[in-house]
């Protein structure tokens, strides 16, 4: 039967996911399957069918997830470039005679500009950490629990039973379920209004659910590409004058009066 499988796949995906960054596309397949495995077990839905929906929801999903890291791609590596641009200017200073590693650890200014620039280069990577997990996708798995609770209801389950298994399934395979099944109401109400079957318009509400999450994503990519310009303009452009331009010029100042 499918409930020592399911108790297999479950083993698999802990193994998975302990091997594995939390949240990762191969642990979050094995979650997956063994969730739906073990839902097609207890609410006797056809197997073959339901893995095969499993599988198209699972290629929906990663395919949203793939867009939304694409979308992410370029503001990520910005965020990443723009912090050594004060070692930069660092680098520069040194490439064009100066000596700035000098100015800053053995001068009262310098020692002030060094520590101001450390102080910066730190809000500021801090900063776009925070701005970048804000833009992350919130929905590890858009829509995979109403697929469930479809998978559910095509074995004969009603309603409260099939939410009870999903909830039951995705708890024990590590899926979080909460907002997802607090949408089945609605589409239950919705069914009984149009008279359409409850299983298909939770598959069209799966649907929706990841255009929605792929649309979202591609808005935070387009947010965080803007909102990086803070960071970069209060703190890391700042650090650059500090360790980079303004050692140059106390070193030039410092010959100068050296030699008058």
């Amino acid at each position: 039967g499918s409930a020592p499988l399911a108790d297999r796949v479950m083993t698999a995906s802990t193994a998975s996911t302990a091997g594995e960054a939390a949240g990762g596309g191969t642990a979050r397949s094995w979650s997956a399957l063994a969730a739906g495995l073990e839902v097609a077990d207890r609410t006797g839905a056809p197997l073959a069918r339901s893995l095969d929906r499993l599988a198209d929801s699972l290629v929906d999903i990663a395919r949203v997830r793939r867009d939304a890291g694409t979308a992410l791609a370029g503001p990520v590596a910005t965020s990443r470039t723009v912090l050594l641009m004060p070692g930069a200017g660092l680098l520069l200073a040194a490439g064009l005679g100066f000596d700035p590693l000098r100015v800053l650890v053995t001068t009262v200014p310098g020692l002030v500009c060094l520590v101001m620039g450390s102080s910066l280069v730190a809000i500021g990577w801090r900063w776009n950490r925070r701005l970048v997990s804000r833009a992350l996708p919130r929905e590890p798995a858009p829509g995979l629990v109403l697929d469930l609770v479809a998978m559910a209801m095509s074995g004969g389950a009603s309603v409260p039973r099939a939410v009870a298994v999903v909830r039951r399934a995705c708890e024990r395979a590590g899926l979080g379920a909460g907002d997802d099944l607090d949408a089945v109401g609605s589409v239950v109400d919705a069914a009984a209004r149009t008279g359409a079957p409850v299983a298909a318009l939770l598959g069209s509400e799966a649907e929706r659910v990841r255009r929605d999450a792929a649309t979202w994503a591609e808005r935070a990519a387009a947010r965080l590409a803007a909102r990086l310009m803070l960071p970069l303009g209060v703190c890391i452009l700042p650090a650059f004058l500090a360790v980079g331009v303004v050692p140059m010029l106390l070193a030039v100042v410092s010959s100068t009066l050296g030699r008058g």
